[in-house]
Order: C-alpha cells, then sequence, then structure tokens
C-alpha cells in the first residue's frame, strides 16, 4: 500500500507537477480509509522512501469512533519500526472467539489506539530536550488527542515544516465522508499535496460526486485514484469527466506497477483484477 502512495505522488508530479518529492513536508489526504487502519506500521516505511516528513489523514465513513480524531506521529529517531503499531489483526481476531466481527474489530481498534498512545508518549518524552514533538495531551471522547495548532490550516502546515527537523510520520485520522468533514465548521485540516483513493470505485458509489466536485474547484490539489481492474477505472475517469467543473487536466488510467500480486477476482466479472491495480486522476488546470 504505501509503494502505491508513492507511486501516486511521483505521477502526480510527473503528470501534473505536482509533489514535488523533494520537498521536506508532504500532506496526504487518503479517502475511504478501511482496510488500511489494521496495516497501519506499514505506513513508516515511507520515512525510507521520502527525504522529509509526511503527513497521512485519512478519511472514511467506517472509521471507528475510537480512532476519529485521533493524530500521532513517530520520528526516525525512535527506530524499532516492527514495535510500532505491531497489533496482529489474526491474533485479535482470535482472541475474539465466538464473538461477531464487529466485537474483534473493536478489540483491534482498542489495541491500535493504545499502542498510537504508547508511541506518542515516547516521542515526546525523547524529544522533549530537542524540540521535535510539540503535543499538548487534551481528551475528547474519552480518547487522549494531540492539541490542535492555531491559526488555520495554511499555519499549520507552516508549523510543521518548521518543527519537523527530523523524518517524522504523522497520521491523523477523521470520520466521515471527505466532503462532508472538509465542510464542518471551523474544520482545521492542513491542506492536501496530494489527495489519494485506494480502490475507490467512483462510479459504483454516488457518494463520490460531491467530493469529486470539490476537488475539481480551482485550487484544490491533485487528486489520484486506483481500482481493481481496468473497466472500472475506465469508468471512474468517466464518473470524474462527468461531474467535475472548470477546466481541468487528467491523468489516464495505467497499470500499478505496485498492484497486489494476488488475484481478486470478482464473482460479477471475468476481468482480472487485483488490488490497486490501475491509477488515474485529475488536477484543476489553473493549480499549475
Amino acid at each position: 500500500m504505501p509503494m502505491s502512495l508513492l507511486w501516486a505522488v511521483q505521477q502526480a508530479r510527473a503528470v501534473f507537477q505536482q509533489c514535488d518529492l523533494s520537498s521536506n513536508y508532504i500532506v496526504i489526504h487518503y479517502l475511504g480509509a478501511q482496510k488500511e487502519l489494521h496495516q497501519l506500521p506499514v505506513f513508516q516505511s515511507l520515512l525510507d522512501t521520502m527525504p522529509g516528513s509526511v503527513h497521512i489523514h485519512f478519511f472514511g465513513p467506517d472509521m471507528p469512533d475510537e480512532l476519529d480524531g485521533l493524530s500521532r506521529r513517530v520520528s526516525v529517531q525512535q527506530g524499532n519500526s516492527a514495535s510500532w503499531l505491531c497489533a496482529d489483526t489474526t491474533a485479535l481476531v482470535a482472541e475474539a472467539g465466538s464473538s461477531s466481527a464487529a466485537a474483534a474489530t473493536h478489540v483491534l481498534v482498542q489495541q491500535q489506539v493504545a499502542f498510537l498512545g504508547s508511541m506518542q508518549s515516547e516521542a515526546c518524552s525523547a524529544a522533549a530536550s530537542t524540540s521535535h514533538c510539540h503535543v499538548v495531551p487534551h481528551t475528547a471522547g474519552g480518547v487522549q488527542q494531540e492539541a490542535p495548532m492555531l491559526g488555520g490550516a495554511a499555519a499549520q502546515a507552516d508549523m510543521a515544516r518548521e518543527t519537523y527537523q527530523v523524518p517524522t510520520l504523522q497520521l491523523t485520522f477523521h470520520k466521515g465522508l471527505y466532503h462532508d468533514v472538509i465542510a464542518r465548521p471551523n474544520c482545521e485540516i492542513a491542506s492536501a499535496d496530494l489527495v489519494f483513493g485506494a480502490n475507490a470505485g467512483l462510479a459504483a458509489y454516488p457518494s463520490w460526486v460531491p467530493t469529486l466536485q470539490l476537488l475539481s474547484h480551482e485550487g484544490s490539489p491533485p487528486a489520484v485514484f486506483t481500482d481493481y481492474c481496468e473497466e472500472a477505472a475506465v469508468q471512474g475517469m468517466r464518473v470524474m469527466q462527468a461531474v467535475v467543473e472548470g477546466p481541468m487536466l487528467w491523468m489516464p488510467v495505467g497499470i500499478n506497477p505496485f498492484r497486489k500480486p494476488l488475484s481478486c477476482q470478482s464473482r460479477d466479472n471475468n476481468l482480472p483484477s487485483f488490488s490497486n491495480a490501475f491509477m488515474f486522476g485529475m488536477a484543476p488546470q489553473a493549480v499549475l
């Protein structure tokens, strides 16, 4: 998954001349997060492939309540990446025994929240003398969170660029559809360098339409999506072209070299299907 995200950044830079990999701080809005929430440790590999810090905002209506609003970071100084969020999904499901899938998921999320809180505490303790971590814990809904930075999204991004003196990965979680979360009053989410949606299914879910319309506004960041098969990607591109407004630049449908190698054949067609198999995207022309 992180390699598909990295490929999306590279493609956005090549096609839209955006998302400069030489930047020391990149903000990514990750839409439709679901399975990714069970694989959070793998995203730390981005610190090995990008020259600076990465802040990923995860959005999704299936976001567990326990993660909503949570924001945590880890830096390369902490090391031992294998211990970070190393909750094993299979073991946790087995631990749940005969309980429902929802209960098993709840156990997993609770474990992830515990690891996130543990890593945040360790990061702050280790960085207290070097100002690598500026966090004022507060409680909202029973979950310890990072205190929001003041001054609006642009000020947050500028502050982060100055604060992250070593490569740092920060993950922030938002429950809800992207266009609904962004439209909330007093929304203080930093503007993105790239919007990414994995296995999006743009043609299958009408809820994507207002999100695509939002992303077509002047000044919006490039948006890159993946889908399971070529037909789904082509149909997704057609949906984008039909609903967006204003002059746009398009990333044509292409194969993702970092797609999952194991086929996930669908029951409704016989087309070759792989997770994140095909990639495509768009960007408002005015951003260039």
